[in-house]
Formats: structure tokens, C-alpha cells, sequence
């Protein structure tokens, strides 16, 4: 496993989402069979196998086949429903599956959240060093957000244990989607200085729009979907709406 690096830029990443280990495993496996030549990135959302009869040692042990199985990089991430994940957990359980992830899964980068980051700032960051990269997430689906308020939580989140910072905000209108996007291009500088990346994602019916413009705002991880489904409204892309919506702008 290595940490995860951007210097060829922004990388592709699709997610898996099953709810039993069979079908998260070969639903992982199918994703990194789409093109060897593609230097994509997979995201294991364990939030979705979490709280449906799985034992998290097994998943660890479904993590670690995946692994032996592809080349591709890993990213496994825990989302509770607070933060439109797909699972209830508390704060010490969180930690604890964090650790297990960190000491004993074969992926090459964890995705934690603010919220549950802040509540333990300091095992968190005890626990994680150079082994993998460390993605902390803050999401935001409710309130209107301007342009201080957005420069003011870069400010904040820069100063966490990060390798990526990642921010997953509501977009209400156009207004939103355009201060999200020129905050993080002015935030460029603040994030190279601390060596840290960035992954700003505008989520809602306008979410494709911070997809697409990842280049302007120096975005490293842009989330595609894998599934069949129509997922246009709720922000998320397959590989041809990407270069539809692409083309556009």
C-alpha cells in the first residue's frame, strides 16, 4: 500500500456501496476491471456493509481480499447518516473501527469525518501518521453558506492532522456553486503552504457543476458513480455525463 499522490492531477475515483461482503467484493473488483490503463482511485464506503449484520472483522478481512485481488488504490470511508452516510454509530465505536482500519486494513487511504474528528481530536491524532493518507471530511446540507464563511472553514480544517481536506456542501443555487468554487481557487495558496490537497464537492441537483470544474478549483479526488442508475439530480456522475457536462463549460 502507499499513500495516495496527485501529481499527474486530479484523479477519478468510483464508489462501492453493496450490503453484504459478496457483492461489495465483486461490486469492487468489476470497478477495478474497467480500465488498467486508468489511473483511478476506489472507494470503499463501509457505512454501507456497517450495522446490516456484518462483523467489522470480516469486512477488514473483505478489505484485505479486495486488495490482494487489484492495483488500484483503496480509500475506505465510514459515513453516518448525520452526514448522508448509511449507518448509526457513536463516537467511540467510530474510533475504534478507525483504528482497525488503520492498523490493519490493506487500503491506502482513510476517509474520517470533522465531526466525529473533533469529538476526538487527540487520539485521532495519536493514531494516524505516515502509514496512509488521511482524508477528513466536513459536510454541510442545511444553512446558505458566503464566501467568508466558506474561506473561514478552510482556515479551520487546514489546521487538522489531514493529508485532504475534503468538503461536501449543499449547493442551492448558482450563487452557491460560484462562491464555493472561487473560495477554494483563492484557498489554493493557503492549502499549498500547509502541504496539504483539497477536494471541494458541491452536492444537490448543481453538484455536477464542482465535478467538472475540478481543474479550477484545484480539486484532487472527483467522485464518479459506478451504478446504473440515474444519479444526475443528487450530484453524482457516471464517466459519460462527466464528459457531456465537461464539454459544456
Amino acid at each position: 500500500m502507499a499513500k495516495l499522490n496527485f501529481k499527474n492531477g486530479s484523479r477519478f475515483c468510483y464508489s462501492v456501496k453493496e450490503i453484504n461482503l459478496k457483492d461489495f467484493y465483486d461490486k469492487a473488483i468489476e470497478i477495478s476491471e474497467y480500465n488498467d490503463e486508468e489511473d483511478y482511485i476506489i472507494e470503499l464506503r463501509l457505512d454501507y456493509l456497517i450495522g446490516k449484520g456484518v462483523n467489522f472483522t470480516d469486512i477488514i478481512d473483505c478489505i484485505n481480499l479486495i486488495s490482494k485481488s487489484t492495483d488500484k488504490q483503496l480509500i475506505a470511508t465510514i459515513r453516518s447518516f448525520e452526514q448522508s452516510g448509511n449507518c448509526i454509530v457513536d463516537n467511540k465505536t467510530y474510533f475504534s473501527m478507525i483504528e482497525l482500519l488503520y492498523n490493519k486494513a490493506k487500503v491506502d487511504a482513510i476517509d474520517i469525518d470533522y465531526c466525529m474528528y473533533e469529538k476526538k481530536k487527540k487520539n485521532y491524532d495519536e493514531l494516524l501518521g505516515s502509514k496512509k493518507t488521511t482524508i477528513i471530511t466536513y459536510t454541510s446540507f442545511d444553512k446558505i453558506w458566503n464566501r467568508d464563511e466558506y474561506l473561514s472553514l478552510y482556515k479551520t480544517l487546514v489546521k487538522t492532522s489531514a493529508d485532504v481536506i475534503k468538503c461536501e456542501i449543499k449547493a442551492h443555487n448558482m450563487d452557491n456553486v460560484k462562491d464555493m468554487m472561487d473560495t477554494a481557487k483563492e484557498s489554493i495558496e493557503l492549502f499549498s503552504q500547509s502541504k496539504k490537497d483539497v477536494v471541494i464537492i458541491a452536492v444537490g441537483r448543481l453538484g455536477m457543476l464542482s465535478r467538472v470544474m475540478h481543474d479550477y478549483t484545484n480539486t484532487k479526488i472527483v467522485y464518479l458513480t459506478a451504478y446504473e442508475y440515474d444519479s444526475i439530480p443528487h450530484g453524482e456522475l457516471d464517466m459519460v455525463h462527466y464528459n457531456k457536462y465537461k464539454k459544456m463549460i
